[in-house]
């Protein structure tokens, strides 16, 4: 649903206003890039938005789909903002939003593969698969429907943002119905005054306006110190029923935190470290995700 239209942190918004390197572990969840049509507005105070969808349903990561068995989806969302106080560019509100989705899954086959924080590249060598490996796997066959329910929440007070989601799954197997669920909670903080601005006609977060970039352009050079910012996040999933070779039910969860440097409002720099729990039916254990990025916005 997130590339969709939902809206916290990997929803419907630019990579940039993402606060971590790598999405929360309830995201694998949300489907891939999906093509549909969807229909979005507001309000005239521009207060609550809707957004209403039909989509192919599990598309590949690049949005191809060759198939005529099932692999519909319609999903909503809704977004209000019960506070918004105008000065300062904004830079203190309250937003509440859920989201449905109801799924005919392509070959009635349900696969939502969980990834340790990030998601590198994957290829094929000789049957062979080479990337980041699958810590838990929801893997179900003779799918009759999915429903994906996800509840939302930000607060933004000038430089300090809270934010938390949970998202549901009921995969409707016949005579049973398994429910698999994950949520987050994260918190994040500009040193240097800036804050997370709200886009109040599509319910999503805004690009951050940098107050003092250090990189300019125009051949003008290196002169102010950037925005600098804190964050951190706590996660976990609980994947339910799955059956099958590939199938590795259980739970995960994990704490983040990151430090990111916005050198001009197109640029930013970002670490996390992230240790992270798994209890699944192959492995017991802890794992430590160290990770980096480069964004380059345009």
């Amino acid at each position: 649903m997130r590339k969709i239209q939902r809206a916290n942190a990997e929803l419907y918004q630019a990579v940039f206003t993402h606060r971590f390197c790598g999405r929360a572990l309830n995201t694998s969840f949300d489907p891939s890039r999906n093509w549909g049509l969807m229909f979005y507005n507001h309000n005239s105070a521009e207060t609550i938005t809707w957004a209403l969808g039909a989509f192919r349903d599990q598309t590949n990561f690049y949005g191809a789909d060759a198939t005529d068995s099932g692999g519909r989806a319609l999903t909503g969302r809704t977004t209000w903002l019960p506070y918004f106080n105008d000065d300062n560019d904004g830079d203190d509100y309250w937003e509440i939003g859920s989201s449905y989705s109801y799924r005919d899954p392509r070959d009635n086959l349900v696969n939502y593969r969980v990834k340790p924080l990030n998601f590198l590249f994957e290829f094929r060598s000789n049957s062979s698969q080479i990337g980041t490996p699958n810590i838990l796997q929801l893997f179900n066959s003779g799918v009759e429907s999915v429903q994906l329910m996800g509840f939302e929440t930000t607060r933004t007070m000038g430089p300090l943002n809270l934010q938390a989601e949970f998202i549901g799954t009921w995969v409707d197997i016949g005579s049973r119905t398994n429910l698999s669920h994950g949520s987050y909670a994260q918190a994040s903080y500009f040193i240097t005054g800036e804050h997370r601005r709200w886009n109040r006609k599509q319910g999503t977060f805004a690009p951050t306006k940098v107050k003092t970039p250090f990189l300019f352009g125009n051949g003008r050079g290196f002169q102010g110190t950037g925005a600098w910012e804190i964050a951190i996040r706590w996660c976990d999933i609980n994947i339910q029923g799955a059956q099958g070779d590939r199938a590795i039910p259980g739970y995960a969860r994990a704490t983040t935190a990151g430090l990111n440097w916005y050198l001009n409002e197109n640029v930013r720099m970002m670490i996390n470290a992230s240790p992270v729990q798994l209890h699944s039916n192959s492995m017991v254990g802890d794992l430590n995700v160290f990770h980096t990025r480069l964004d380059i916005h345009f």
